[in-house]
C-alpha cells in the first residue's frame, strides 16, 4: 500500500452515503403523504358525524381534538423531521469533508512546487 491510498482511506464510500440520505428523504416524503391522506380520511369522518363525535363541552372538544386528531400526528411529524434531519446531516457531512481534502489538496501542491526566486 502506497503512502497515498493510505491518506485517501475512509471507511464509508460517497454513493453509500448519498443513497443512505436519498433513502432518508423518500422515506420521509411517504410518511408525509400517508399521514396527510390519513388526516383528511378522519377529518372527513368527523365532519360527516358532527353531531354524533364530538361533545357539548367546550373543554371536552378541545380534548377530543387534541388527543384524537392532533396528537396522532405528532409522532408522524417527529419521523419526518428526523429523516430530513439525517439527511441534510449527510450532506453537511460530506460538504465538511470535501471542503477539507480540497483544503489538504491544496496546501500539497503549494508544498510541491518549487520556490521561485
Amino acid at each position: 500500500m502506497t503512502k497515498a491510498s493510505q491518506d485517501n482511506q475512509t471507511f464509508s464510500s460517497q454513493n453509500a452515503l448519498l443513497r443512505v440520505a436519498m433513502g432518508a428523504n423518500i422515506l420521509a416524503w411517504i410518511i408525509l403523504v400517508l399521514s396527510l391522506v390519513d388526516f383528511v380520511s378522519i377529518i372527513r369522518q368527523i365532519v360527516q358525524n358532527w353531531p354524533l363525535n364530538l361533545p357539548t363541552n367546550l373543554f371536552d372538544q378541545i380534548a377530543f381534538w387534541t388527543t384524537n386528531v392532533l396528537s396522532r400526528y405528532g409522532v408522524d411529524l417527529f419521523y419526518i423531521f428526523v429523516l430530513f434531519g439525517i439527511a441534510q446531516l449527510i450532506y453537511l457531512g460530506l460538504d465538511i469533508f470535501y471542503a477539507q481534502t480540497e483544503e489538504g489538496e491544496e496546501a500539497k501542491e503549494e508544498a510541491q512546487q518549487p520556490a521561485a526566486s
